[in-house]
């Protein structure tokens, strides 16, 4: 099920809300531009860390995402983290026929991580020209070690530029 990020902070504090075109209903007001649609992973892969927001500055609204070969894309992503590690880093893979295949030039640190701190941190994606025209799931994650703290995915494509 997909889920809103400005649903899941408000969810949190006890405020029922409803969606519609991409308008938080119930007196809330308009969700922030830039902030997309993601996915939770799967159980397995989930992480114990909670996503707290998913954010482009290239990408304005709830549009699907079209990344276009040659360019390079910023994502910031703020989460509480599940876990305590002395370092900790994003990956980003594309999954297409539940194989992930990982992004060269994606993989960023992300630093040490307390359990129950909040942290901010902003990755680039770069798109190269030799990538195929596809559309796929995207996952993104922040590791520390062999354990997942955060993971999520979100439907994209990448376009010829």
């Amino acid at each position: 099920m997909i889920i809103k990020v400005a649903i899941r902070s408000l969810l949190a504090f006890g405020v029922s809300v409803t969606l519609f075109g991409g308008i938080l209903t119930a007196g809330i007001g308009p969700a922030r531009a830039g902030e997309l649609d993601f996915d939770s992973c799967p159980p397995f892969d989930a992480g114990s860390g909670t996503v707290l927001s998913f954010s482009s500055p290239q990408f304005a609204d709830f549009a699907d995402v079209a990344f276009v070969q040659g360019q390079t894309y910023t994502f910031t992503t703020t989460f509480r983290s599940g876990i305590t590690s002395p370092y900790s880093r994003y990956t980003i893979h594309a999954i297409i026929g539940n194989i992930p295949i990982p992004f060269e030039g994606a993989e960023t640190p992300a630093g040490a991580v307390s359990h129950g701190s909040t942290y901010t941190n902003s990755i680039n994606l770069p798109i190269l020209s030799s990538y195929p025209a596809v559309r796929a799931t995207f996952q993104v994650k922040v590791n520390s070690g062999l354990q997942t703290n955060v993971c999520l995915r979100f439907p994209a494509q990448i376009v010829s530029g």
